[in-house]
């Protein structure tokens, strides 16, 4: 694995930054990745100047050639180098070696780690979606969510007011147990509520859970997931599925002096997701999520919504992050028709309670583009306790 040169280093200035972080079974892939994606991006140890098409790289590329081509990946070292670099050299480049300085590296973790009350650790700030547990690690979220509208887009996607307010409540709760570090098992246990009043009404009200000619609660969907790397040699990129069983009949509250709660219908979600470091300070995460309902309803035929998301994080210090979203979220019917669809955008942050165990989330979104769907806003706020295994 030539990813193991940028993180078993000898020590001198013109090696890769020393890691001070053990390498453990579970995560030991994310640090390897990390530390090639790190060194790659450093111009010290890579240069390009494209309008010239001259790339100067590290000695070690030419003592290790031979480690740093795959037939079936990288056929040369550009290719390799590419597998990681943010800005791609082009395979036709003039290759030149830096001068290589064997004097003794001074600073732990170079330019790209601080000491252990710093930052930029491989650590649970890291462990995305797209990352797996390790065997027998145990990951428990709990996600709240709380949306609320006075105004809505109609089919032509113009914005108006709404003569009532709808508020809209998800609890969820998600755990994942680590079978080894490429399968992931758990399960999904969700509770909604979901209340209808006039413009004035407090939005909070929702927060009674109670169940009347305007209100509705109960727990809507139980089921299990499946988390998995499919290609050992992407272990950022994962597959998770899940599977939720309605626990209630008429959830649409058809027919009743009620409001709608949520969708009568088996739920199968696929997540599909893959996330990436830029530099030591930023990681994008983006996701596919095609979700297939069933109704129970007889005559009733399968329906299709393909939410897409990006996350952009930035990470401050080792246990706080900011980040920024948007997600496009389409409904589909008739065929390859979109029915209706809505754009949200937000920001949010999460913070390390108990590092490496307890976090703490928080973050508000808002439905800025939209059609036949409501124009609201979102606020959110989520617990994980995570314990990564072995």
């Amino acid at each position: 694995d030539a990813r193991l040169h940028f993180g078993l280093v000898c020590g001198a200035v013109g090696c890769p930054p020393i890691t001070q972080s053990p390498f453990l079974e579970q995560t030991v892939n994310d640090m390897l990745d990390y530390l090639t994606q790190s060194s790659i991006n450093n111009p010290d140890f890579v240069d390009y100047n494209q309008a010239e098409n001259k790339a100067k790289i590290s000695k070690l590329f030419d003592w290790y050639k031979n480690d740093f081509t795959m037939p079936d990946r990288a056929p040369n070292v550009f290719d390799f180098i590419n597998i990681y670099r943010t800005q791609k050299i082009d395979s036709e480049a003039q290759i030149a070696y830096l001068n290589y300085d064997w004097a003794l590296n001074d600073k732990v973790g170079g330019e790209n780690q601080e000491s252990s009350e710093g930052r930029k650790e491989i650590s649970m700030q890291s462990f995305t979606q797209s990352t797996l547990l390790g065997k027998w690690g145990v990951e428990y979220k709990v996600f709240n969510s709380f949306y609320t509208q006075t105004k809505g887009y109609s089919n032509l996607g113009v914005l108006g007011n709404e003569t009532v307010r709808q508020n809209f409540f998800s609890n969820i709760h998600q755990l994942l147990i680590g079978i080894n570090p490429r399968i992931n098992v758990g399960f999904d246990l969700w509770a909604k509520a979901s209340r209808n009043n006039a413009i004035t009404d407090s939005p909070f009200e929702i927060l009674k859970f109670s169940n009347d000619s305007i209100s509705r609660a109960g727990f809507t969907g139980v089921g299990p997931k499946v988390k998995f790397i499919p290609f050992p040699k992407l272990s950022h990129f994962a597959i998770q599925s899940t599977y939720l069983l309605p626990l209630a009949e008429n959830l649409e509250s058809r027919g009743l002096n009620t409001t709608y709660l949520s969708n009568d219908a088996h739920l199968w979600m696929t997540q599909f997701m893959y996330d990436f470091m830029m530099g030591d300070d930023f990681q994008i995460f983006t996701q596919l999520s095609p979700w297939v309902y069933f109704p129970t309803r007889s005559g009733e035929s399968p329906y299709v919504s393909t939410p897409i998301s990006a996350f952009l994080s930035y990470f401050p210090t080792g246990r706080f992050t900011l980040y920024m979203q948007v997600e496009y979220w389409p409904n589909w019917s008739d065929g390859a028709k979109v029915g209706s669809y809505f754009l949200q955008n937000g920001v949010g942050m999460k913070f390390q309670i108990i590092p490496n165990l307890l976090e703490v989330e928080a973050s508000t979104t808002k439905f800025s583009l939209g059609k036949s769907v409501g124009a609201g806003s979102t606020y959110n706020l989520g617990f994980r306790l995570i314990r990564l295994g072995r």
